[in-house]
Parts: C-alpha cells; structure tokens; sequence
C-alpha cells in the first residue's frame, strides 16, 4: 500500500507524542525553496556591504604599512628626499581619513540593513515553522509546537526526527 501520510511516535523529553507527518509536495516544496531564494536574495546587500568594509578595512592596514616604512625613511633622508616622502605621507593621511569615513558609513549601511531585514537566523526559524506546519497534524502537533518554543529544540531537529520516525515505519511496510 502506498502512503502519503504516516502517523508517527516519537519521545521528547521521555512523553510520547503522535502525530501525522506527510512530505511536502511538489508545490509546497517549490514555496519553501521560493522563501529560502527571498531570504537569500534579502541579505546579498548587506553581504556587499560587509565585503565592501572588510575590504577598505585591509587596504587602511596596508596604508598604515605604508606610512610606518614612509616614516623609516624620513629617519635617513636629505632634505629633497624628505619633500617627496611628506608629500607622499600627506596623501596616504589623507585616503586614511578617507577610508575612515567610508568604513563609518559601510558600518552604518550594515547595521541598518540588519535592523531592516533581520537576521539570517529569524529567517531560517520561520521557513522551518512553515515547513512543520505543511508536514505536521494532528491532536499533539500544538502541545510538539509548544515544547519546541519553551525549549532548546528547533522546528528542524522534530522535523528530522519525526520524518526519520516515518522513513523506518515505510521501510517496514
């Protein structure tokens, strides 16, 4: 006999819960990868941002290399050599100040659009809800529900369980 829906048994925290666990279909399968491409697609602007820091972050290190060496060469330089070096010091100070503004202004860019979109984290917790809401029913999925919000567990950990649970019960059959 083939089966779309499997009741399951499984144990959380030593009490016994039951309940029914289809696999998605194809359709609910197609929406659960449609959020996870939203949350994906959400966060590709912070993820320039962040890139875009990390980057202006080095070439201000490597500045500071550079004015460390200016300043080794300054110690042992004649006055004509010592003209050319200053200058080339002005202009490192001057793009480290401007470097300095734009991680300030990446760093802000960051956090606001962390505070805008949330956290990959929040994301991810929401599509694994969806995802036990279209596998899950029955009298113990509200009382499984509850358990997963007071507790350590995610909605993926039951989910896997439960499906586990299912999968051996198929086997069997």
């Amino acid at each position: 006999m083939l089966q779309t829906r499997y009741e399951v048994k499984f144990p959380i925290d030593s009490k016994e819960f039951t309940v029914f666990f289809a696999p998605l279909n194809s359709t609910q399968l197609e929406e659960i990868n449609e959020l996870y491409k939203k949350s994906t697609e959400k966060f590709k602007k912070s993820d320039k941002l962040k890139v875009d820091s990390r980057f202006k972050k080095e070439l201000f290190n490597i500045n500071n290399e550079s004015l460390r060496t200016l300043d080794e060469a300054l110690k042992n330089a004649n006055d004509k050599e010592k003209t050319a070096l200053l200058k080339e010091k002005t202009l490192l100070l001057k793009e480290q100040k401007d470097l300095v503004k734009e991680i300030g202004v990446l760093k802000a860019g960051i956090t606001e659009e962390i505070e805008k979109i949330g956290t990959a984290d929040e994301d991810a917790v929401n599509i694994e809800e969806k995802q036990f809401d279209m596998c899950i029913s029955g009298d113990d999925k509200e009382k499984v529900r509850a358990i997963i919000e007071k507790s350590s567990l995610t909605y993926a950990q039951v989910l896997n369980t439960i499906s586990n649970v299912a999968a051996k019960e198929s086997e069997k059959k």
